[in-house]
């Protein structure tokens, strides 16, 4: 059978996809999968045999809001669906976990041709009960992850939860460690090296820490002795700022905009810790088994977006009761103090070093 599955969102929705996916696809080995993104992600799904990863172009906007961009948007549907068409033998059904207007008039076309259509629930009336009343008053939300498998299971297309990690790519990992020396993870040792990876920004204001926190965590991590900092980011702006931070701690080292996807993947495979934010790098790190330290603002885990077998006790939020305030991330806060984010720096590096300490299996951490 040939399966079509859709999803145009940022990375962090599409590295969620994977372990159910992979999953899925590993559980029915004679079927065919094709999943269509908008983005460049292919390193992600190099592991399924049985899947081919299709990234589209006119789909940059998650919501297209002017008319003109709705327009541009109903061509790209079409001419999706001729390539569609073009390049791949009849479909007999089409997962859709996007679920939004454009996914949904693609499903249109495809269902007129006699394609099956399943969609994910988007769960919008309970999304936005959770942000009026609060995480304290409301039961947590599904996670995406069961979101995905229910809609798989709707489509009669087995999954489990064995997902641990993406497999190793010895090229690269043999590349990396040119660039930035040898690091083994599995040496549980005081005196090796400490790989630490920072990933401090996100697309909203409220899924992220003020700038001078950050500064504050990067001045006391790179005083150590043993530890050597990577920052990770997207984006130009972002870039430009974490080489300016690079530049001004010691052993620190920005690798934004300097490697590709799955050089990246690789590389966090090799920390000892990830520190991120409410956004994509926690999932690239739950991909790479790495275990991380995630800050919570405005956002809540309430609302389904956990790491994939993140452990619960590596996040640090407020107990504030206006939050959530957003599902997926701000740049305003109703009070006008963004108080959510006013979460304490030495409670961040308690929690990377006892992560650090279980992990090398020591008692105190080298300062």
């Amino acid at each position: 059978m040939n399966h079509l599955i859709l999803l145009f969102s940022g990375v962090g929705n599409v590295a969620m996809s994977l372990p159910i996916v992979e999953s899925v696809a590993g559980l029915q080995p004679a079927d065919h999968f094709v999943f269509v993104s908008a983005r460049r992600l292919s390193d992600m799904f190099f592991a399924i045999p049985n899947l081919d990863f299709l990234e589209t172009e006119g789909y940059a906007d998650d919501k297209p809001n002017k008319s003109s961009d709705a327009h541009r948007a109903m061509k790209s549907v079409f001419r999706l669906f001729e390539e569609l068409k073009s390049r791949y033998a009849p479909f007999d059904d089409v997962i859709d976990l996007q679920n939004d207007s454009r996914s949904r008039m693609l499903c249109r076309l495809l269902r007129f041709r006699g394609v099956r259509v399943y969609r994910v629930k988007r769960l919008r009336w309970r999304k936005l009960r959770l942000k009026q009343r609060g995480y304290y008053r409301s039961e947590p939300l599904p996670s995406l992850f069961e979101l995905y498998r229910q809609v798989f299971a709707e489509a009669s297309l087995k999954s489990d939860t064995q997902f641990v990690s993406l497999p190793a790519r010895r090229d690269i990992e043999q590349h990396l460690f040119q660039l930035y020396g040898r690091h083994e993870t599995s040496v549980a040792s005081a005196e090796r090296e400490v790989w630490i990876g920072i990933a401090p920004f996100a697309k909203s204001k409220t899924n992220m820490l003020p700038y001078r926190k950050t500064k504050q965590i990067l001045d006391v991590l790179s005083a150590r002795t043993n530890v050597k900092l990577f920052l990770f980011g997207a984006g130009k702006a972002e870039c430009e700022m974490l080489e300016q931070w690079a530049g001004l701690y010691p052993k620190t080292i920005s690798v934004a905009g300097k490697l590709s996807l799955a050089e990246e993947l690789e590389l966090i495979r090799h920390l000892d810790v990830m520190l991120g934010m409410d956004s994509a790098n926690q999932h690239l790190s739950s991909l790479m088994g790495r275990e991380v330290v995630t800050v919570w603002c405005g956002t809540h885990t309430h609302t389904g977006y956990y790491g994939w077998k993140q452990d619960e006790s590596n996040k640090i939020e407020l107990p504030l009761s206006c939050r959530p305030c957003t599902n997926h991330g701000r740049n305003y806060c109703v009070y006008g103090n963004f108080r959510c984010q006013e979460i304490e720096v030495d409670d961040i590096i308690a929690k990377i070093d006892t992560l650090l300490s279980k992990q090398l299996n020591i008692e105190h951490i080298k300062h």
